[in-house]
């Protein structure tokens, strides 16, 4: 059985696949959460244990001290549940942690990529099927390996209101 995790004080619940980390299992299930970096660098996604114990995958000691996990902190981004949690939220708006649209995975060929800096490339891309083309503004790669290029195989996270339906 996932683990199930609360975020306090907002009252949600959520379950957390196996190798997903509580900011990837909230993302799933539309939350919008407070973060920045999703690599353990920055420290926009702290929060507090308040129940349950988590396993942190590698992190900088700049966005969480030892002293600060040893009390109870950890890094949403870097968090795999290893049971059921109870997390307060430090850093969240009230009246928007709800995603506008849904995420969704998908894999696809990459159309084109656009090098806006070092690490943000909008690109567009089409599903092996060819019935449906997307634009994507956020994608699952991350700082330190390859992105997509052109005609390229890859997996992508989008919200599934920039999909197009019919478009090749």
């Amino acid at each position: 059985m996932s683990p199930r995790v609360v975020f306090e004080p907002i009252g949600e619940e959520i379950d957390c696949d196996e190798e997903e980390s509580v900011l990837d299992a909230a993302f799933r299930h539309g939350y919008n959460l407070v973060y920045g970096c999703r690599e353990g660098q920055c420290s926009a996604c702290k929060a507090y244990l308040l129940e349950g114990e988590v396993v942190l995958k590698p992190y900088s000691t700049f966005a969480l001290s030892e002293s600060e996990e040893s009390n109870g902190y950890t890094l949403l981004c870097r968090a795999m549940p290893e049971e059921d949690l109870v997390v307060e939220l430090l850093h969240f708006d009230p009246d928007n942690y709800k995603l506008e649209h849904e995420i969704r995975d998908g894999r696809g060929i990459v159309r084109a990529v656009e090098a806006l800096t070092h690490d943000i490339r909008p690109s567009s891309w089409r599903s092996p099927s060819r019935r449906t083309s997307r634009s994507c503004r956020v994608s699952t790669w991350t700082s330190g390996s390859p992105a997509p290029t052109a005609r390229s195989a890859a997996r992508f996270r989008w919200p599934t209101c920039l999909a197009t339906e019919g478009s090749s």
